[in-house]
């Protein structure tokens, strides 16, 4: 955030022609080292589902994890693969407007979705767990419609839905 922030303010607020003449400069040297930045872009045309993002993740090993509006996307710095939700095999991905990903201390990926519940994905296996809302059941999520995830430092899963927060306990 640092950085884009950074880069932005260097790009909006250049110094102009008459300010570099008399000499002014960037006050951080940050901030100068961030002149001429070029920017490569991952579009559909390299195969995203969907161009509207609303998170990035880095997992630890190395790969790129986008959530889009048309599915979660994974990026190995050559190709994405799009996982999507198919009705008849219930270890997809449960929905395909992902709002937020997080991979926990065990290698976890989990996924919040937009009206389809939470996933988790183990990377082992290449399968999907849905944790979806199931009316009168309390131990349950109690909205599908996700907005945020958080792993405390006792390993518990905070999830920001439109209702309110819900924890999934560690030891769940």
């Amino acid at each position: 955030t640092v950085v884009i922030g950074l880069v932005a303010a260097a790009m909006v607020f250049p110094l102009s022609a008459q300010e570099q003449q008399e000499g002014k400069q960037l006050h951080s040297p940050r901030l100068r080292s961030l002149r001429n930045v070029m920017f490569d872009r991952i579009s559909l045309q390299q195969g995203l589902p969907n161009a509207t993002m609303a998170m990035i993740l880095q997992d630890r090993k190395g790969f790129m994890w986008f959530s889009t509006q048309g599915g979660l996307c994974r990026y190995d710095g050559h190709r994405i693969r799009v996982f999507q939700n198919s009705e008849s095999d219930s270890t997809t991905i449960s929905g395909v407007n992902v709002i937020a990903i997080l991979e926990d201390r065990n290698g976890t990926i989990w996924i919040a979705t937009e009206g389809d519940g939470l996933n988790a994905y183990d990377p082992s296996t290449d399968k999907f767990t849905r944790y979806l809302p199931r009316a009168g059941d309390s131990s349950s999520l109690s909205d599908g419609f996700l907005r945020s995830l958080y792993e405390d430092s006792e390993g518990n899963l905070w999830i920001g839905t439109m209702h309110g927060l819900e924890k999934l306990s560690h030891a769940s």
